[in-house]
Formats: structure tokens, sequence, C-alpha cells
């Protein structure tokens, strides 16, 4: 175990490799945004925990120090993401819950809900269809 102080003010505490965190190791920034997991040659890669400075959380698979793969993030309003990630954006198959107690089920294309899905209202409601950029366009066969 070994530490390493930046410029910028961030503390990395864990395994390091020719000076550079390599293998488990944290990270704390000052504004309290912390990185706990698996680096490689310098930048967060494999599992990771990211908590931000405001509070958000994400939980899942980081590629280079970006969120891609699988993941959860669960943001300060207690709205939460569950599913497929590609260069830090929601993208693939995934399922939100807003704070309202709605949800979406569906795909997902560079953040917005795009392909066929559903969606539960708070009131109960459910629609069927296909969302195009984050509007819904078309009912489904079954909705």
């Amino acid at each position: 175990m070994a530490t390493l102080n930046y410029t910028d003010g961030a503390v990395y505490e864990g395994e390091i490799t020719n000076g550079k965190p390599h293998g488990k190791g944290k990270v704390k920034w000052p504004d309290g945004e912390s990185f706990e997991g698996d680096f490689l040659n310098g930048n967060p890669h494999g599992k990771a925990k990211h908590i931000f400075g405001d509070g958000q959380i994400y939980e899942g698979d980081v590629v280079n120090g970006v969120h891609h793969g699988t993941g959860t993030v669960k943001w300060t309003d207690g709205s939460v993401y569950i599913g497929e990630w590609a260069d830090g954006v929601m993208h693939g198959k995934g399922k939100s819950m807003g704070k309202d107690g709605s949800i979406f089920e569906g795909t997902y294309v560079e953040g917005k809900r795009h392909g066929e899905g559903f969606f539960k209202a708070p009131n109960g409601e459910v629609v069927k269809g296909t969302w195009k950029n984050g509007e819904y366009v078309k009912k489904g066969l079954f909705g």
C-alpha cells in the first residue's frame, strides 16, 4: 500500500506499479469526490465505485476512467438507473426509476430513450412502444 499526492489536492492510496496507480486503490479529491476500485497503468479501469462531489454514486464497470459496460447510478434526488453504459452515458438496455415512482425499461442511445420500451407513470398508467431521441413516438403492438 502506497500514497500519491497530486497537485490538484487529490490523494491516492493503494497499489502502485512504476509510480502509477495499478491494482486496487482509492483516490479522493478535496471537493469530496472519490473513486475506489481497479486501476490500470494510472487510470481507473475495471470495477469501481465513483462518488461525485455532489453525492451522486456510480457503481460498475469503468474503462480508462469512463463509465463503460454495466453499472448503476444513484442521483442525489433519489432517481436510479441500472443498465449498460458506453463512453460515460447510458447506452444499451437499461431501467430507470424516477424519484416520483416512474419506471422506464428499454433501450437507451447516447443517454436518451431510443427504441422499444415501456414506461410506467406514478399513477400506474403503462405505455409500451417506441421512443426516438428521448421522445415517445409510437404505440407498441401490445401497448
